[in-house]
């Protein structure tokens, strides 16, 4: 647990120290390499073991790409080609897994860092990764693959908000090259014009495609939005049957403890976390914001494909995508807040509950087997 904290923290005030020294440039880009270097360094450092997928393809796809052709290797482990040229490429250049681990950490965090740069005020940006940190970085040791695909969406909000479809549908492309699910980020767009309000000047400013989607979206989306909610209603009630269904808003403590030691966590994360948040950020922030109206969407979004995981297990690696705008869309919602201290409070009350949510989630009960950190090379753990 120590060596995440100190990196978690460490990482923090570099980033808080940069802002403060942005007028020297040279510096402000050491200090931020350093933050975006040390959890990249953390990831190569580990064990065998630490984090669940180390072991299901982690270290078996390296040592397979190390002794096999391209052709073999891709006969043999039918992986993404973005990802298994990542490790071919690693593997054919050191026989050292340090240096896979260590890259896919450091493309991570490169995509996440520009997407918090680009999108937040610079007050923000070190709570923004402490966010992503608490909540993702665990999962980035686990789920590799899907991480990068998912850190990729996140960069592409940038073009989603400025509506240039065609560098969306690169983000897109290169996201699935690492993990099939990402397809389902492509209702990021259509989902942020259907965000907008209907201001004729903020209108004419947007691109031929970005008009054609909203006139689109107006016109129907009150009974699409209806027939969504119906839909997916049936499904869930359909599919996964009324009593699981109900069971799983309405179980005791003790059930919803034996659900996260299942891995099915994130109850906590969405019920007791983000849905109250999500409403105390909607009484303070201005009306129509695209910002707000966006993020509440794809919470939504999440929740209900969260719950269809009880029909299919891809559900809930598809919600993940959804998830991860965590990281600048909640440091975003606190920032547009009109009352200074709903803002104050705002970041304190999450950031202690993402601390507690962390712990318990991943330390107590161990969920992406990352928790004890174990590296041979740092001498830490057994």
């Amino acid at each position: 647990m120590i060596p995440y904290i100190v990196v978690y923290l460490v990482s923090f005030v570099l980033v808080w120290l940069a802002i403060r020294k942005k007028e020297i440039k040279w510096l402000y880009r050491l200090l931020v390499s350093v933050s975006l270097l040390l959890p990249s360094l953390l990831a190569g450092f580990r064990n065998y073991g630490v984090g669940t997928d180390t072991m299901v393809y982690g270290q078996r796809y390296f040592e397979y790409a190390h002794r096999m052709s391209i052709p073999r290797f891709f006969e043999i482990t039918d992986c993404e080609w973005g990802y298994g040229l990542l490790v071919f490429g690693v593997s054919h250049f050191t026989n050292n897994i340090f240096w896979m681990y260590f890259l896919i950490q450091l493309i991570i965090m490169v995509f996440v860092w520009l997407s918090i740069e680009e999108y937040l005020d610079d007050y923000y940006k070190p709570y923004a990764l402490m966010v992503y940190y608490l909540l993702f970085y665990s999962f980035s040791l686990n789920l590799m693959r899907q991480t990068i695909a998912m850190a990729i969406m996140l960069f592409s909000f940038r073009y989603i908000r400025r509506n240039k479809l065609i560098p969306f549908l690169i983000c897109l492309a290169a996201a699935i090259l690492f993990h099939k699910t990402s397809v389902i980020s492509f209702v990021l767009f259509p989902i942020y014009q259907l965000s907008y309000t209907k201001d004729k000047n903020e209108i004419k400013q947007r691109s031929i495609v970005g008009k054609y989607i909203h006139e689109i979206i107006t016109k129907i989306r009150k009974p699409l939005l209806f027939l969504g909610v119906v839909a997916v209603f049936l499904i869930v009630l359909n599919g996964a049957r009324i009593i699981t269904f109900l069971h799983f808003y309405l179980d005791d403590f003790y059930a919803q403890y034996n659900n996260l030691k299942a891995g099915g966590g994130n109850t906590w994360r969405y019920n007791l976390f983000m849905i109250p948040l999500l409403l105390f950020t909607g009484f303070s922030i201005k009306k129509n914001n695209p910002d707000y109206i966006f993020y509440i969407v794809i919470s939504v979004i999440q929740l209900i494909m969260f719950r269809l995981k009880l029909i299919s297990t891809e559900s809930y690696r598809m919600c993940l995508y959804f998830a991860f705008f965590m990281v600048i869309c909640l440091p975003k919602n606190i920032e547009i807040m009109n009352n200074p201290n709903n803002r104050r409070i705002s970041r304190w009350i999450s950031m202690a509950i993402m601390w507690l949510y962390w712990y318990v989630f991943f330390v107590v009960i161990g969920y992406n087997q990352t928790h004890p950190y174990v590296s041979s090379i740092l001498h830490i753990g057994r």
